[in-house]
Formats: C-alpha cells, structure tokens, sequence
C-alpha cells in the first residue's frame, strides 16, 4: 500500500482497522530515515500516531459493547496522549477532520463528562 492509499484508508469509517498498515507504514518510515528525509519521516510518524488512535478507539467501541468499561477507559486515556503528542507536529484541528481525530477527541471529552 503506498502513502497516498494509507492516507485514504484513514479517511475511511472503519469497524475494524487493518493492522498491515501499521507495518508498512514502519517499513517507509525506516527507509525515509535511512535516505535521510525528515519531512516525510516526519509525516510518516504522523501517519503512525493516526493509525494508533484510530485503531484503539475502535479498540474502545467494541471493549465498551462487551461492558469491559475499564479496559475502554484506559483505552481513552492513552488516544487522549498520543492526540497530545500529535499536536505538536500535525494541526488536525485545522483541517476538515479527514481523519475522524476531532470527532475522536470530542468523544475522549464527552466520556470524560461521564466516567471523570
């Protein structure tokens, strides 16, 4: 799968995430350090960030149909932190939420409402 595929597929509302992603995009962000290309490393590892959140949260929707409330919140928790250390290399509040990431962090708080 190249970049702009995976870009795409994070795109996409998902019910289950396809952890083949998160290998392939390891292997790019392997080679772009080899090359030396911190721009794209860079990007990758947002990529990686966005793989992680997307893939825990659907993590969390089915933890919390099973009534594993625990194990969603602790779910939750570690999406909030990696959204915290995405923002400091990718501003996804200003895009059009392509990637469900301010939907995604609207629901962290909300919960949060709920279970403090």
């Amino acid at each position: 799968m190249k970049l702009d595929e995976i870009r795409e597929y994070f795109k996409v509302k998902k019910t289950e995430f396809d952890c083949s992603v998160i290998k392939q995009l390891n292997l790019y962000k392997k080679q772009a350090v080899k090359e030396v290309d911190e721009s794209l490393a860079n990007k990758i590892w947002c990529y990686e960030q966005i793989a992680a959140i997307q893939n825990t949260y659907i993590s969390v929707y089915n933890n919390l149909k099973k009534k594993e409330y625990f194990t969603a919140w602790k779910d939750l928790e570690h999406i909030d932190i990696i959204l915290s250390f995405l923002r400091t290399n990718y501003n996804y509040s200003a895009q059009k939420d392509e990637f469900q990431l301010n939907f995604i962090q609207n629901i962290i708080r909300e919960y949060e409402k709920l279970f403090p």
